[in-house]
């Protein structure tokens, strides 16, 4: 068929032989099915019959052993360029974090300690002239790049392959009658580094904190740049650079002279076409080869036709329920089918006439005007948010998908794998699909889009999204009626609460970054200027919460920070407050002073912080069983009902701030009617929005509802396409208040 087309490949993490026991029959069932699947290509489409090329876009090893390099290629390559009939130099090879040999750090004496150390702690990659210099002084780069020295020498000495450390190229003359041009940029420079080197327990963060560097992009592009097709490939997505520095700030118009950008890291597929005034390019995420065997892997097959500059990516996408490679289903953030399996892409450079000008599609320059305003809103949302930070006058409200918040992104879980002992705590799907595990499941299960139901998940036909795991299903307080219902009437009332038992009172979460915010800097940094304007703020903040667990309060505990907690208990249905101040008991608990009596103060927020929680025990170890959990449906219309007759009493000091100042939400879920009526009650009823005061949500996934209700109550709304990432969100955040 004409067409250049080609393999791309990510992440496959060969361990050696002695990491690697635990693990081989796993690796080695989803390997026999990749081979059987590229074989079987001519299955998926005749476009595919003859592969022109591979492309590996990082992490081939585990931990950048020799041994695992040599494992690499006995047990995946030369399977693959077998099956493509292809030889070793139509492979190119670029390195990922994986690839980089941690050891160099602690084992080689003559690595300078300077350079072990985590971005930003020390003076080599402060400013854009730092990095510049170490990157053009050629013993400095040979510095960074000393920890790839086995991935260098074997990828050397597999393909030829022209220092594939840093700015490796290569040039494919005459497939199908067109030049095409490869650069390989690392992108892991500075990946693997502690603050403290020392430290076991330290975790290594590094989104918004890696660098490629102008002199990568410049020295490749003046190999390649007479290639009619040019090709970046690196491992880390862009946004996992550094947009803080000057120059990263222009990786998107370097990135513009490519036709396509090829990456890994993410263990999640997709393809996005990118345009604006500069030019357009596709890029495109392949997942990982190998994560374990029960993990979505993936890949995919590209197809271009140059004669008309279309093409179609072919994703590919890992089915352990089914044990083979299916067609990969991509939604967009409202949870719509935007493709399944194939993905066709528009030109990808648009037909200029011949005038040695270059000129803008109308749709092109659409979307860059579209661009520059997000990037304005983005920026004016920051700058708001700080204001009111240091002026306290912003009021942050907590829903329980925060609690996604620093979890390793190779790994998402699906809430029914979330553990109960495991370190992070539950979002309200995942307390959901606990507390349904605990007690039973449900008799009948419906898939959505067919006429069809079961009794076990495994019977619904292949391509329904239940089993692709892409629909939720279940709602936290419709799971806990249900349940709560049924055991009413038998003999089993305390079942419920011995469900929720299991996740709050025997097991210490851990804390996140919007936690450990919350409790120290934005603390410090509440009313630290003057406010403009009638309304005074109080010395210090009021945080409102509707999560579950109490890692907030940890955080607070973990900083040393007094507080106190203001919150609702189902039993009493009505409001107790209680102080936690430094005094510990011999465990090295905070001492907490446990009152019953209805609050009557109005001068919390001039002595202490107040954490605000809408439902959930205040001591949770001096209550029964989960009687205090507003968290069934009934619950919930107990709590509505104790709002509205005045029972449950807010203090007017707490209202007053509510009313006066900024709404803040973090990962307030809109799906869930009760949280609607929580949100219209205290905020809507009783507040009175002044037509100064923003509100502002920050949500991964909002669903197009919860895009009409933020709306409707005036809410300034910030997706995961917005912010990236909530941690990233929360670290920005961080940066522009010091």
């Amino acid at each position: 068929m004409a067409g250049i087309t080609w393999l791309h490949l990510s992440d496959w993490h060969q361990k050696d032989h002695e990491d690697e026991q635990s693990n081989i029959v796993d690796r080695k069932k989803v390997l026999e099915k990749l081979i059987e699947d590229i074989k079987n290509r001519k299955n998926i489409s005749n476009k595919l019959s003859h592969i022109d090329f591979i492309v590996f876009s990082g992490d081939l090893a585990f931990s950048g052993k020799t041994e695992e390099y040599t494992l690499a290629k006995k047990t995946l390559f030369e399977q693959v360029l077998q099956a493509t009939d292809l030889d070793s130099d139509k492979l190119f090879i670029v390195p990922g974090n994986h690839d980089l040999y941690r050891g160099t750090f602690k084992d080689d004496i003559d690595y300078p300690e300077r350079l072990a150390k985590s971005f930003g702690t020390h003076q080599e990659f402060q400013t854009e002239n730092h990095i510049k210099e170490v990157l053009s002084i050629l013993y400095k780069r040979e510095l960074l790049l000393k920890p790839f020295s086995n991935f260098i020498n074997f990828v050397q000495e597999y393909n030829n392959q022209i220092q594939p450390g840093y700015a490796s190229y290569k040039i494919l003359n005459n497939i199908k009658g067109k030049k095409v041009g490869l650069l390989g940029l690392n992108s892991s420079l500075i990946s693997g580094r502690k603050i403290n080197p020392n430290d076991p327990n330290e975790k290594i963060k590094e989104q918004g904190k890696l660098f490629i560097g102008e002199d990568q992009f410049d020295s490749g592009l003046k190999e390649i740049k007479d290639c009619d097709i040019k090709i970046a490939i690196m491992h880390h997505p862009v946004n996992w650079l550094n947009d803080e520095l000057e120059f990263e700030s222009k990786i998107d118009q370097s990135l513009r002279k490519f036709d396509f950008v090829l990456c890994g890291h993410r263990h999640k597929s997709n393809a996005v076409q990118v345009d604006s005034l500069a030019g357009q390019y596709l890029t495109i995420n392949a997942g990982a080869s190998y994560s374990s065997r029960k993990y979505s892997n993936g890949y995919n097959f590209v197809h271009f036709d140059p004669a008309n500059q279309t093409g179609i990516v072919y994703l590919r996408l890992w089915n352990n329920d089914l044990g083979k490679w299916i067609n990969e289903p991509y939604l967009d953030e409202q949870d719509n089918v935007v493709y399944t399996g194939s993905y066709k892409f528009p030109p990808a450079k648009p037909d200029y006439s011949s005038s040695s000008s270059t000129r803008l599609t109308p749709i092109g320059e659409e979307k860059y005007v579209q661009q520059r305003k997000h990037k304005e809103r983005v920026d004016k949302h920051y700058q708001e948010l700080i204001d009111a930070i240091q002026t306290g006058t912003v009021v942050p409200i907590l829903g329980a998908d925060i609690n996604l918040c620093d979890r390793d992104p190779k790994h998402p879980s699906y809430p029914w794998e979330w553990n109960v002992d495991g370190d992070y705590p539950p979002t309200n799907l995942e307390i959901a699909t606990h507390i349904e595990s605990e007690l039973s499941r449900f008799d009948i299960i419906r898939c959505p889009f067919h006429d069809y139901s079961t009794s076990q998940s495994n019977d619904l036909p292949p391509d329904c999204p239940l089993r692709q795991k892409h629909v939720a299903r279940l709602n936290l307080p419709y799971i806990s009626q249900y349940f709560w219902s049924k055991i009413q009437q038998g003999n089993n009332k305390g079942l419920l609460g011995r469900a929720i038992d299991n996740i709050y009172k025997h097991h210490k979460y851990q804390t996140n970054s919007v936690h450990k915010f919350l409790a120290t800097k934005f603390i410090k940094k509440h009313r630290s200027q003057k406010a403009a304007g009638v309304f005074e703020p109080t010395r210090y903040p009021l945080i409102v919460t509707t999560c579950f667990d109490r890692t907030l309060e940890q955080a607070f505990s973990d900083a040393q920070q007094p507080y106190i907690l203001f919150s609702y208990m189902d039993k009493e249905k009505e409001f107790i407050s209680n102080k936690y101040d430094l005094t510990k008991n011999q465990k090295g608990e905070p001492i907490v002073n446990l009152s019953r009596e209805r609050p009557k103060q109005n001068d919390y927020l001039d002595k202490y912080p107040v954490i605000m929680r809408l439902y959930g025990p205040i001591n949770y170890d001096s209550t029964k069983e989960g009687e205090n959990f507003a968290i069934t449906e009934n619950h919930f219309l107990d709590f509505l009902y104790a709002l509205i007759s005045g029972k449950a009493t807010i203090p007017n000091q707490i209202l007053t701030c509510l009313a006066n100042s900024n709404l803040w939400f973090l990962g307030y879920d809109l799906s869930y009617w009760n949280f609607r009526i929580i949100l219209h009650c205290i905020i809507n009823e009783t507040t009175s929005k002044d037509a100064s005061l923003k509100y502002w949500a920050i949500q991964e996934k909002p669903q197009h509802l919860e895009r009409e209700l933020w709306e409707f109550y005036e809410t300034d709304l910030f997706s995961n396409l917005s912010i990236y990432s909530l941690e990233k969100y929360i670290d920005k955040i961080t940066t522009k208040l010091q």
